[in-house]
């Protein structure tokens, strides 16, 4: 059995790499839609021309009376170091700049945190804890000249930063207020600024390590996007077996109905490794795409984008009786849904379910778009390549595409199993 399922994989496979529309979408359009993005949007800075929407929620109590030693700078003890801390943040400018400020603050209170974020208001909320001041002053080096009672040191504990992670703003603005937040820990612990009242940070440190431009936020979309041109010859070579008589052939063999589709499904499969990793190299060494994270996670995102791809392409084949046809409704409905799932820009939240999501960031609403796998594909993408995030860090994404994905496999092999293996005048 197993001799004859590697002669129908090698079938199959020769098949679909003969024919140059293979080729054409798998290929060479995704390729096209990178030169021509790359060409249009490679020199748009994106996260220079930004200012996001911010909210910080200062909860610290500020100094004890019985810290307040005179080396300490005169507006920790009289607003508390949270406040000193939130000064910072909505200082800091662009570089180069002297208007365009990174963060603008909105006032939001505590209890309306969600609503803020679902409404679009803000893009982060930070949550300055209790004890902040006492920990900062636990941390401070014995080199400031301070002697003072210590304290646990748990600082990196007791931060709240909430957002929707599938937000392009909260990516940006999380990964730049914790290196603000180890900047400033890192100035508190040195002890060299005390004597000026007041503690810096250097804005070099805490903007993102790479220029993003719109290239690159749509170069990590683009991607899980190629991915639905492939349904689209996949499901045509699916339904040409049936078009061409091959499939009755197949019904009247030893070839069982699972040993056909696995076939198929370790071919589709193999085309899209070849398409992701060709994808990847064209756009590093021709495209200067240059991601802050790893290939290899943005990979295994893709390998499970793979699952969605086989639900779609066997459904379709299950659906429609000719491949031409088949073709062109997957061929179009792909703009469609490049779209939906935000290859392009972020679509506006169309909330189904409330704090449905509580094992992503913030507990996110489920929105329409989320019924999609290529929009948690996307999401994880650019948190992965343009943020330099692991596959924990997109967790709640992965899981979605996961679930949803397999959803979409199953019911596609038993949709086009009932469909293609039903045998004239039998069950």
């Amino acid at each position: 059995m197993i001799t004859l399922l590697l002669d129908v994989i090698i079938k199959n496979f020769r098949e679909l790499i003969r024919h140059k529309i293979t080729f054409g979408l798998i290929i060479v359009f995704p390729i096209f839609f990178l030169f021509i993005f790359s060409l249009a949007f490679s020199g748009a800075d994106l996260a220079s021309t930004s200012t996001y929407n911010i909210a910080i929620i200062n909860l610290d109590e500020g100094v004890p009376d019985s810290m307040a030693v005179p080396q300490l700078p005169q507006n920790w003890i009289d607003d508390g170091v949270g406040e000193n801390l939130s000064a910072i943040i909505f200082d800091l400018q662009y570089n180069g700049s002297d208007s365009e400020y990174i963060f603008n603050e909105v006032s939001v209170d505590q209890s309306q945190i969600n609503e803020s974020l679902a409404d679009n208001e803000v893009s982060l909320v930070l949550i300055i804890p209790e004890n902040f001041s006492r920990v900062v002053l636990n941390r401070i080096n014995n080199g400031a000249g301070l002697i003072i009672t210590r304290f646990p040191s748990n600082i990196n504990e007791t931060f709240t930063i909430i957002g929707d992670e599938r937000d392009y703003g909260f990516i940006v603005s999380e990964s730049i207020i914790k290196s603000i937040i180890t900047g400033f820990l890192d100035s508190v612990e040195d002890g060299d600024n005390f004597s000026t009242g007041q503690v810096f940070v250097n804005q070099d440190t805490v903007l993102p390590d790479t220029d993003l431009n719109v290239f690159d936020f749509i170069a990590a979309g683009l991607f899980s996007f190629a991915t639905i041109l492939s349904a689209a010859v996949f499901v045509s070579f699916l339904i040409s077996d049936e078009e061409t008589g091959s499939m009755n052939r197949v019904k009247l063999s030893l070839i069982k109905p699972w040993t056909y589709m696995m076939s198929y499904t370790i071919v589709i499969v193999l085309l899209s490794v070849i398409q992701t990793i060709t994808l990847f190299i064209t756009a590093y060494y021709v495209f200067d795409f240059n991601p802050a994270g790893s290939f290899v996670s943005a990979f295994v995102v893709m390998m499970i984008l793979t699952m969605a791809i086989l639900g779609l392409s066997f459904s379709a084949a299950a659906l429609f009786n000719t491949s031409d046809t088949a073709g062109s409704i997957i061929g179009t409905s792909s703009s469609i849904i490049g779209f939906a799932s935000g290859t392009f820009f972020a679509m506006p939240k169309i909330v189904i379910i409330k704090n449905a999501l509580p094992f992503t960031s913030g507990s996110p609403d489920f929105l329409l778009w989320d019924i999609l796998p290529w929009t948690h594909a996307v999401n994880a993408m650019r948190a992965i390549l343009l943020f330099d995030q692991s596959l924990a860090d997109v967790g709640g994404d992965i899981l979605l595409l996961f679930i949803m994905g397999l959803v979409w496999m199953i019911l596609g092999l038993y949709a086009y199993s009932k469909k293609r293996f039903k045998i004239e005048g039998g069950n």
